[in-house]
Order: structure tokens, then sequence, then C-alpha cells
């Protein structure tokens, strides 16, 4: 808090020791830069977090320089960097027939790598994704209807890069034809159940006309049985 009541400027030495954590304090400055500086250029969070780690920290740990592009800058547009410039986290300098950018500080360099990695950490979309996009984009691994559907509700996910975006666009394709698999499994199911009542109604049918035959059959008999009985009974009586 004491660095961002001060005046603005440049941070000193003086500043890093007023601060008391001096990790916790620069990581906390880092982080409400980045979060300014998306909603006045509106890029995304995790572009802001990749281009420090990616481009102004090198693998070594230590400080990077980025060339100034006409229109990006290591990826990032120009009109972010320069935001990141005016709010003393990066600084500009000239030299070897052109503009570069590095972190304005070294002390800089550990409370943004546990920022960034806190922050992955707290994302569990963006591990998800990351572990799809690992695995050869598996698609056991895609959204279900149900976890799809909670994260659609909200508009956070567009903001954590093209992999989050990617991810959930092949899980509502991949629902949509899981949907219409059902859809269309259900119907053959119907079509098979009308098939199947239908040859039940007419073995019901073909059932009753056999008995109808049958009972006619043995009404028939009965009547020819009592003909000769009488016939049997007059002939006896006539002796």
């Amino acid at each position: 808090e004491t660095i961002k009541s001060g005046p603005p400027g440049p941070i000193t030495e003086a500043d890093l020791k007023m601060a008391g954590d001096v990790d916790r304090a620069l990581g906390q400055f880092y982080e409400r830069v980045i979060a300014d500086v998306g909603k006045r250029t509106g890029v995304t969070e995790i572009d802001l977090r990749r281009f420090f780690q990616d481009k102004l920290i090198t693998e070594q740990g230590t400080r990077g320089l980025v060339f100034r592009g006409v229109e990006a800058t290591g990826g990032l547009p120009n009109k972010a960097v320069e935001a990141l410039d005016e709010d003393w986290l990066i600084r500009r300098t000239e030299r070897a027939g052109g503009a570069w950018y590095e972190l304005v500080h070294d002390s800089f360099i550990n409370p943004i790598l546990e920022s960034n990695h806190a922050w992955r950490v707290s994302q569990p979309l963006l591990q998800v994704a990351q572990a799809w996009r690992n695995a050869g984009n598996d698609p056991s691994l895609l959204l279900r209807q149900e976890q799809l559907a909670n994260v659609l509700r909200t508009s956070d996910w567009q903001a954590l890069g093209s992999v989050v975006q990617e991810f959930v666009r092949v899980s509502q394709e991949t629902q949509r034809k899981r949907e219409q698999a059902q859809l269309e499994a259900e119907a053959k199911q119907a079509r098979e159940l009308r098939k199947l009542n239908g040859r039940l109604i007419a073995a019901l049918a073909m059932a009753l006309v056999f008995f109808l035959i049958a009972a006619v059959s043995l009404f028939l008999a009965l009547q020819a049985r009592d003909e000769a009985f009488r016939q049997r009974g007059q002939a006896i009586e006539q002796r």
C-alpha cells in the first residue's frame, strides 16, 4: 500500500525498504497494474502475465529485453506495452537502433513468477484446458453437459486465452454431437418400438382370427354331434 499511495514515478530502493514485505508488495503492485491495464486496453490477463513470464523474464530467471515492434511487442499490442510503461512496471530504453523494453527492477522477477503460479493454480478451467491440449486434445477430457453449462454461465473463461477458448468451443461442439446422437438413438428406438408394436398387433389379430375359426369349428362340430344324436334317437323311436 505504501507504493500505491506514493506519488507516481519509478520505484526506488527507498520504496522497497518502506514496503516491508518486499515480495508481497511488489506482487500486489504487479497484480494491480495488469488488472488496470487489462481494463484499459482490453488485453486478457493471461496474455499480460505471459508477456512478463515468457518475454521479460528469461529461463535463467533474469531480466530479458524485448524489441518494440511496429504494432506489437513480444506478441502484446503496443497500446498495452505503453500502458505498462506508463504504470512504471516496465521501462523503455533506446539501443541498437531501436526501442527495447525490460522490467523496471530485478526485484520484480520472483514476485511475478510467484503471482503467475498462484493465479494459474486458482484457475481450474485453465488447468483442465491445458491438460486437454497436452494430451493431444483427448476428447475424454472435454467438459460434459453440466460442467459446460456452469462454465458458459460466466464470461470469465473468455479472458483465459486461446487454449481455454478452443477447449470450450470443442466441448460445445462435442456436446451438440452427443445430444444429436442421443436424439437420433431415441428416434430409432421409437421407430423400432412402433414396428414391434405393429408386429404384436398383427400377431394378436392373427391369433384372434385363429381363435374365431377354432370357435366356429367347435360350434359347428357340436351342432353336428347334437344333430347326429337327435337323428339317432329318432331312428330308435321308429323301431
